[in-house]
């Protein structure tokens, strides 16, 4: 069986996990005397029962062999949704953008140097006026987010800045700011899916 990242309900007790979200995850998956306290949770299964917050939060603690894993997914997550700021935002195209995503991206595959991300991230700070122009607040918050090495965090916070980008863009009609922000989570979730199925851990055992 594909064994895919994971989890299980002695890690996430021993790390801490929010009580609230950790019983529910026991009461959907039947009890954790009758799921096992060491039982492997996969985090497609937490995402389907908990969702992307509390999955977001969980690739903290896998294994350590997933460990690597888990930390690529959480960067390129963050580099997607840094990207849909921009896509909101109008300035996918500028070249200074599609360079900075592109780096932090090679960065999650172990193609190159996070010195390169730090360059990537000067270019955010110092960069011409069509690419200010380019970046909101949110945008060189969610850039500024991506590149740095708290990728858990970055997960979080990028998804969040999406959100929030739609909510001021379309603050004057409150109906369609709610649709597109649903419409918004739904593809973060299935992104998010996407990456955990493209898991290097999904080797059989």
């Amino acid at each position: 069986m594909p064994k895919g990242l994971y989890t299980t309900f002695t890690t996430l007790k021993a790390n801490n996990a929010c009580k609230e979200r950790y019983g529910y995850l026991a009461r959907k998956l039947g009890g954790i005397r009758n799921y096992g306290e060491q039982t492997h949770i996969p985090l497609s299964t937490i995402l389907d029962i908990n969702g992307f917050a509390d999955t977001a939060w969980a690739l903290r603690v896998v294994p350590n062999t997933q460990y690597e894993d888990a930390r690529r997914i959480a960067r390129l997550c963050a580099a997607d949704f840094a990207e849909r700021v921009i896509e909101y935002c109008g300035g996918k195209d500028n070249e200074n953008i599609a360079y900075i995503l592109e780096t932090i991206r090679l960065y999650a595959e172990g193609r190159c140097s996070f010195e390169k991300v730090l360059q990537a991230k000067m270019i955010a700070l110092t960069a011409d006026n069509k690419t200010t122009q380019a970046t909101t607040t949110y945008a060189l918050k969610a850039f500024m987010s991506a590149c740095s090495k708290r990728e858990y965090d970055a997960l979080t916070e990028t998804s969040t800045y999406v959100l929030w980008t739609i909510e001021e863009a379309y603050e004057a009609d409150l109906g369609l700011m709610q649709k597109m922000v649903k419409k918004e989570q739904e593809w973060q979730i299935k992104k998010f899916r996407q990456y955990l199925r493209q898991s290097k851990s999904n080797t059989k055992v």
